[in-house]
């Protein structure tokens, strides 16, 4: 007999809610480790470290696959969470103290970046306390309260995405007719955390990342 974990219903995200309109360890051998591989990849389903396949083998293949996408909201929380904060070292402080730009022109760039920090390190937070109490190698039984509290209060995107594309632009600008700023930007970019990604890349990310969560709970 399957052993289901139910979640509570699915938060309908609108535009309500965030203001925009959406577009729609376990160990084993070699062998078993690769039929497991197959497994997962055929099912879309994030390891999420269960004590042992019996416990894999006692869920649905529905709810395997819910688990995985559980798995990778909390792991693609954490890593936008940590770009987020990347930006904040890498670019905007540096930006800050380089004189190439006003107090005025980084505010135009960065809007209001550290609001959305603080979005998502709740929520972050939440997910991760959640996790905690089903128990790190056990599945967590439900998300949906988590993001039904969570949601509604990034509302500072709204502002973000509603300033992106001047900040874009001005990027281009300075890019264009600054040259100074064109190679203190690139060289900002050589940080190995950045992985090869310019500044244009990471300010797409909060877009990228609220546009997401839709999908996410759909599935």
């Amino acid at each position: 007999m399957a052993w289901v974990l139910r979640d509570h219903p699915a938060p309908e995200i609108s535009a309500a809610i965030l203001g925009t309109q959406y577009r729609t360890p376990y160990r084993c051998d070699a062998s078993s480790a690769s039929a497991i591989r197959h497994l997962l990849e055929e099912e879309h389903f994030f390891v999420i470290g269960c004590a042992d396949l019996h416990l894999l083998d006692m869920l649905t293949p529905t709810e395997r696959k819910r688990q995985g996408y559980i798995h990778e909201l909390i792991v693609t929380e954490e890593n936008y969470v940590n770009d987020l904060q990347l930006v904040t070292e890498i670019f905007q402080k540096p930006l800050m103290d380089s004189e190439l730009l006003t107090e005025k022109e980084v505010a135009m760039i960065f809007v209001n970046w550290k609001e959305l920090i603080m979005c998502n390190i709740k929520l972050l937070k939440a997910l991760r306390v959640r996790k905690k109490m089903s128990g790190e190698r056990m599945p967590v039984k439900m998300i949906g309260d988590i993001l039904t509290a969570q949601l509604p209060h990034m509302q500072p995107y709204i502002r973000f995405c509603s300033c992106q594309l001047n900040g874009a632009a001005l990027i281009q600008q300075k890019t264009d007719e600054v040259p100074d700023f064109k190679e203190f930007v690139k060289k900002l970019a050589m940080d190995p955390r950045c992985k090869g990604m310019p500044l244009s890349s990471f300010l797409l990310k909060p877009m990228q990342r609220v546009t997401r969560y839709p999908l996410i709970i759909k599935n």
